[in-house]
């Protein structure tokens, strides 16, 4: 997991992301509870604490989106907006899936190599070294989703 917090430590802001560490990491209140009120306890702590974790995840991915985008717009020439076009539908059926948790929906080796592709194609048409760097590592992080279900690719970004 390496890639990943090298990855987010350069495009996002940290303040944030320690804000929300010290939110995940709450310690349990210390309050006397009957056994039935400290599972409600347990049950919502653990639910709000998952919800945190997959929004910490989320949050980095919307940050990198935001991050990239300018070095992006500026990299596009007829090539790569012709193989972005190419690529539209399947980058389209992949956001749909999901964003509907599609559990038949399998990111393909070769769908996969062409999300990759397009974004290489992006950092070689750049002369920002910094966003080589980040496309490079973003490469390498996003490897573990290849060939893998909507559910498959959730738990693992929740394992970020």
């Amino acid at each position: 997991m390496g890639s990943i917090s090298t990855f987010s430590q350069n495009i996002i802001d940290l303040n944030t992301r320690n804000n929300l560490d010290s939110i995940i990491n709450i310690p349990e209140a210390k309050i006397e509870l009957n056994e039935s009120q400290h599972h409600k306890y347990d049950t919502l702590h653990s639910k709000l604490k998952k919800q945190l974790i997959i929004y910490k995840a989320k949050e980095d991915y919307f940050a990198a989106y935001y991050s990239l985008l300018a070095y992006f717009a500026e990299s596009l020439d007829l090539d790569l907006l012709y193989d972005i076009v190419s690529a539209s539908f399947e980058m389209s059926n992949f956001v749909s899936a999901m964003m509907n948790d599609d559990p038949n929906y399998v990111l393909s080796e070769t769908n996969f190599d062409t999300f990759v592709n397009i974004l290489q194609e992006s950092a070689q048409n750049s002369e920002s070294i910094d966003y080589k760097a980040i496309v490079a590592s973003l490469v390498d992080e996003v490897q573990v989703y290849k060939s893998q279900n909507v559910q498959e690719i959730k738990s693992l970004l929740l394992t970020q």
